[in-house]
């Protein structure tokens, strides 16, 4: 492996390594990420008084946690692509 590679390898393995600490301190100055989770918590207290059957309640869990997972997965390919696209620049412009 040469000197470039080994640095790219570790900014590769650093980077992923420290992606979720990074984000939790990036969601955790937010206000608007921050207004948006208090706000959730308020509407899920609401949603756990409706009189609804637990039948219904079971599909509204299962759509919403679907589409949470389907977003949280996009982020993290969206910032993986973006580190991607680092480190081929940085690639390049090592040659």
């Amino acid at each position: 492996m040469t000197t470039t590679n080994l640095n790219i390898h570790t900014i590769r393995t650093r980077a992923f390594d420290n992606m979720e600490q990074n984000i939790s301190k990036k969601l955790d100055a937010d206000s608007i990420y921050l207004h948006d989770e208090k706000d959730a918590r308020e509407l899920k207290q609401r949603y756990d008084v409706l009189p609804l059957p637990n039948c219904y309640k079971w599909v509204i869990n299962d759509y919403c946690a679907c589409t949470c997972s389907k977003l949280s997965r996009a982020i993290e390919l969206a910032y993986l692509a973006g580190l991607e696209a680092a480190v081929q620049e940085l690639e390049a412009q090592a040659v």
